[in-house]
């Protein structure tokens, strides 16, 4: 399973794909306390977390963990856009995706005291995080479903 079976399934309900049953993995339960409306579905064998919003719940944000991120999930092992890899620099990752649309230094005090370089590269039916560690190296790879307005 790759960067782009999960792209395809932005914005859909969860039930309405085939997502969990390509992951060949039960979904773990998150211990920690989450927002209102979301459910997380944890797969920690295959490196995975999908989030989905509302009551039929809509993939939001799908997380590809790399080496390095968390000794609680093993490394996604799928493959990532556009031939990029785990562990590589910003350099490389520039040089195959270009310059990215949004780049910020992000925290989470009260989760890691880590600070990370997020890459944010909008793409047609969803935004394409990276985030690299303090090494300056991809640790993990985040899609996140574009909100559709209303059609009138």
């Amino acid at each position: 399973m790759g960067y782009n079976d999960f792209a395809d399934v932005m914005g859909s309900a969860i039930g309405d794909t085939q997502l969990l049953h390509l992951l060949e993995e039960q979904p773990v339960a998150s211990s920690s306390p989450k927002p209102v409306g979301l459910d997380y579905f944890v797969f920690p064998k295959t490196g995975v977390e999908v989030i989905t919003r509302g009551p039929v719940r809509k993939i939001s944000t799908v997380l590809l963990y790399g080496p390095k991120y968390s000794r609680d999930y093993q490394t996604f092992q799928g493959e990532l856009p556009k031939q990029i890899v785990f562990g590589e620099s910003l350099s490389e990752i520039e040089s195959k995706l270009g310059a990215s649309d949004f780049r910020a230094l992000t925290d989470k005090h009260d989760i890691d005291e880590r600070v990370f370089l997020r890459l944010r590269y909008q793409r047609v039916n969803h935004l394409l995080d990276l985030v690299l560690n303090e090494e300056q190296s991809l640790f993990m790879v985040r899609l996140l479903a574009v909100p559709q307005l209303p059609r009138f």
